[in-house]
């Protein structure tokens, strides 16, 4: 018999479905072994407390989950849980659509009372009377265009930032006496960033500004390249962005 653990009870599996409604539940990460339930078909988590969706990854196989009546802000962690036929979340703290765009198996939805703007729930057709989603797949496909859109802007930013960093690079190779307005439009830098940037700059790679210009350090040039490369890659990553 496969069952779970949470505080100091034990709850059975019966039939493929687990009920773990009304346990004051908080974090999902805290009921012990629900990650080796990988062919468990229905969860049941209502009238909880969980704040965030996190811990079911590995219940790849699940068909149904309810989630309502807690305290959700956000829709994510369900990336992997591409068989769920059936999701509630109704009455949570949920403001955005997103975190369904791997859902294609989605055949209800139910995420009414929440602080969703009303013109977007329209705009995917709607509830009817019992408060589930007409037609839950243009939810899921509203989230997957959406996915679509962050990757093309991600990759958009990251020839951005090869570009810059090719362009000062080969500005630095070639003279020794760079324009400062030139640099910040390079950049793509506000002036209040830039000249604290280019301060900075001047300190720790022994620059010097001589008015309009910054007069580059041949000795030190190669170290500068090296660190501007490290500060784009982590700005692609996600990780920084060069301000």
């Amino acid at each position: 018999m496969e069952y779970v653990s949470y505080g100091w009870k034990r709850y059975k599996v019966k039939k493929g479905k687990l009920n773990l409604s009304r346990k004051a539940i908080k974090e999902i990460n805290e009921i012990k072994g629900l990650d080796k339930l990988t062919n468990l078909k229905a969860l049941n988590l209502s009238l909880n407390q969980i704040e965030e969706i996190k811990g079911l990854e590995m219940l790849i196989n699940l068909k149904e989950l309810n989630l309502s009546n807690n305290n959700i802000t956000e829709i994510k962690g369900l990336e992997t849980l591409k068989n769920l036929n059936k999701l509630n979340l109704d009455q949570n703290k949920i403001s955005e659509i997103k975190g369904l765009g791997t859902l294609s198996n989605l055949k209800r939805l139910k995420i009414d009372e929440n602080p969703i703007h009303q013109a977007i729930i329209e705009h995917l057709g709607g509830f009817n009377i019992t408060g589930i989603a007409k037609y839950p797949q243009d939810f899921v496909q509203y989230c997957y265009s959406n996915i679509q859109q962050e990757r093309e802007e991600k990759e958009r930013k990251e020839r951005e930032g090869k570009e810059i960093f090719e362009k000062i690079k080969e500005m630095m190779e070639v003279s020794t006496r760079i324009n400062l307005d030139r640099m910040q439009n390079v950049l793509n830098m506000d002036k209040k960033t830039f000249d604290n940037k280019i301060f900075e700059w001047a300190r720790d790679f022994n620059f010097t500004i001589d008015g309009d210009n910054l007069i580059i350090n041949k000795d030190t040039v190669s170290d500068f390249i090296d660190a501007l490369d490290k500060q784009f890659a982590s700005w692609e990553k996600g990780k920084e962005k060069i301000e």
